[in-house]
């Protein structure tokens, strides 16, 4: 741990060498780097108010490059996104988040886990589960700024990344009812936020290859019944940027010329079931765009794409 003299006078030092302490061990075996996370999770929230306009998770005032993305070499300071590139602990980051929650999901082998950690450890299990908590949304943010940048997407493990949403999301549809609070700085939430920043930067980390394994693994149903049965308690923030990474998803090249195998049940043929389910989102954007209509160019191909499916199927 840094003292807060170091973390005042010299951030860029102090946080950097706080990224390259990080290493990855099995669960709960990193129960010691709690504290140096928290600590990085609050540097990231003092570039938000730094940056003092933050919306969605994007900064204002931000240089864009060719892509259309986000550039964090050309910013004004050096953020911890940046540092997390140029350390290479952003797919470090992300293997031990989805360790974590693949781990979690098992409900047996958890608690065996967290009985055995609370035996070497000397603390209770209610302390763990604190800390695992502090651990999921540190790491979760953390993530989440650094995969607003392109480069950062450019160096990650797609595929893994793409993994662990699907994961989550399947949790999600399989095991929460309707009335499951879902809370934004949980992966059970914030993975709508990865999803959203891998489909504004198709293009930069080929689409081809992102929106098969999109195919591959069922996200767009996942992400339609997570919406579904969680929509109502979402900001309106998280609403705006899962259905803008609808919109652009249904705009690519690649979704356009197969979308119906998005639609398909397992006999290959247009399931209506899942049509009927997509068309439900219309209220949803159609409120976002009432809020602010400068929304609606972002959302056109999404509602070009639902007005589509309704002249097809009648809906």
């Amino acid at each position: 741990k840094v003292s807060d003299t170091d973390q005042t006078h010299h951030p860029e030092e102090t946080n950097r060498r706080l990224i390259r302490s990080l290493r990855e061990f099995p669960v709960l075996e990193w129960l010691g780097q709690v504290d140096t996370l928290k600590q990085l999770s609050q540097a990231v929230h003092a570039e938000f108010v730094r940056e003092d306009d933050l919306k969605g998770g994007v900064e204002l005032g931000h240089c864009i490059n060719e892509e259309g993305g986000i550039s964090m070499f050309d910013q004004e300071y050096t953020s911890i996104a940046r540092l997390l590139v140029e350390e290479a602990k952003v797919t470090l980051c992300l293997r031990m988040l989805h360790h974590f929650k693949s781990l979690q999901y098992d409900r047996a082998s958890w608690e065996s886990t967290l009985e055995t950690a609370a035996q070497t450890t000397g603390q209770t299990q209610a302390q763990l589960e604190t800390k695992c908590r502090g651990f999921e949304q540190c790491v979760g943010l953390l993530l989440a700024r650094a995969c607003v940048h392109i480069e950062t997407l450019q160096l990650l493990d797609v595929r893994l990344f793409l993994t662990h949403i699907s994961m989550v999301l399947d949790y999600c549809d399989r095991k929460q009812q309707r009335e499951n609070v879902c809370c934004e700085t949980e992966q059970e939430t914030m993975v709508l936020e990865y999803f959203a920043c891998l489909m504004k930067h198709l293009e930069a980390i080929n689409s081809s290859e992102v929106v098969s394994s999109c195919l591959e693994q069922r996200l767009l149903k996942l992400v339609m019944s997570h919406i579904l049965n969680h929509a109502t308690e979402y900001s309106e923030e998280l609403s705006f940027s899962v259905t803008s990474g609808l919109s652009l998803l249904v705009d690519d090249e690649d979704f356009s010329t197969n979308w119906e195998q998005f639609f398909a049940n397992s006999e290959g043929e247009i399931d209506s079931q899942q049509i009927d389910a997509f068309l439900q989102i219309e209220d949803l954007v159609g409120n976002l765009v009432a809020q602010c209509p400068t929304r609606r160019a972002d959302l056109r191909p999404l509602t070009d794409f639902l007005g589509k499916l309704r002249r097809k199927f009648g809906q």
